[in-house]
């Protein structure tokens, strides 16, 4: 039986290391090229905005794995709160890596498509797998402003995860923490400076 779990916990291990190495290959901002339409919503960014949004080119490149068309959106108005939302994301994406609490709280929202409701936030890919690690990552890191929400919001979208599942988001969750840390101690600044607690 101990034999199964450690082969089950490897075999986990492998997979997440392989999923993660492709992701970062993938997120390289040097080749990363977007579907017109998914790019459209950094058109409605204001000037200052978009020079912020460019100072974290990979983070930027990751935050635009998670985004989806907003093409089959019914009318100008949903296609264009559809690409607020990208840009919502995107931003909030970015300053989640500087311990801006709100920003994670949001993160983690938008991939478990806004707290496990059945309609995901528009223009971002529902994934329960990295909604569930930005949540173990928000309560792990011991913050000020972690609450009952967080650890709820736990309970919510993790559970119902298989068990290897669970395991990718714990890991999942360990390299947001070092990327964490990682970005407070570059000297780069966030786009929002709110309730950040490095």
């Amino acid at each position: 039986m101990a034999n199964n779990k450690r082969f089950g916990i490897a075999c986990a291990n492998s997979l997440l290391s392989v999923v993660l190495a492709t992701t970062v290959a993938f997120a390289s901002p040097h080749d990363q090229k977007l579907p017109h339409d998914v790019g459209e919503w950094f058109k409605q960014a204001t000037p200052s905005d978009k020079k912020a949004i460019l100072a974290h080119p990979k983070l930027l490149a990751e935050a635009q794995l998670y985004l989806v068309s907003c093409q089959f959106q019914t009318g100008a108005d949903a296609v264009r709160a559809c690409h607020n939302n990208q840009m919502q994301f995107v931003e909030d994406y970015i300053d989640a890596f500087y311990n801006h609490h709100t920003a994670q709280q949001n993160v983690a929202f938008d991939l478990d498509g806004e707290g496990g409701n059945t309609m995901p936030f528009p223009g971002v890919q529902v994934s329960h797998l990295q909604g569930c690690a930005w949540r173990l990552a928000i309560v792990g890191s011991g913050g000020p402003l972690v609450s009952q929400m967080d650890t709820t919001g736990i309970h919510d979208v993790c559970s119902p995860l298989s068990h290897l599942d669970q395991l990718a988001a714990e890991r999942r969750a360990q390299e947001i923490d070092r990327e964490i840390l990682v970005h407070l101690s570059n000297g780069s600044s966030p786009i929002t400076n709110a309730d950040s607690f490095p």
